[in-house]
């Protein structure tokens, strides 16, 4: 049986090459759209994997994932991870300690003192505090922080 070749829908080829033009683009997302571009001019997945830097089995996985999904195959995926151990009420309960006065004789929140005072299940690292603020967009070092309750 004889491969069939791959072809792009000539709208999305369009978007594909004013993507690679414009710089605009993450990393990723270029070296996507770079191959596809390159699988569509009848490049062998080894050519391709040269000229655009995207490895073979990853070329694979990228034209499944363009023929299902249309442009949307050049987008990130959810990445695995290990689920956070917070509640949703610990959570909370760390940003507004964050947002609240330091303890006395200190004159700010450090990322470990919030990981000593903060009250929940599991201990804290303070780099699992940081991550948890940067994510919320919260920074204790800040004077002004504002931690809406989401009522009203």
């Amino acid at each position: 049986m004889e491969k069939k070749p791959f072809r792009l829908h000539y709208k999305h080829r369009q978007e594909l090459q004013r993507l690679v033009r414009e710089a605009k683009q993450p990393a990723r997302i270029h070296r996507r759209a770079q191959a596809l571009l390159l699988m569509d001019r009848g490049k062998t997945r080894t050519e391709v994997e040269q000229l655009s830097g995207v490895s073979v089995s990853t070329l694979g996985r990228l034209k499944r994932r363009y023929r299902d999904k249309g442009l949307a195959a050049l987008e990130e995926g959810k990445r695995s991870g290990r689920p956070c151990k917070l509640s949703e009420f610990e959570r909370k309960g760390l940003i507004a300690l964050a947002c609240s006065e330091p303890p006395a004789g200190h004159g700010r929140w450090t990322f470990k003192l919030l990981a000593e005072q903060a009250k929940t299940r599991e201990r804290l690292s303070e780099w699992s505090v940081r991550l948890l603020l940067h994510a919320e967009g919260v920074k204790p070092w800040r004077e002004k922080n504002v931690v809406c309750s989401g009522v009203g």
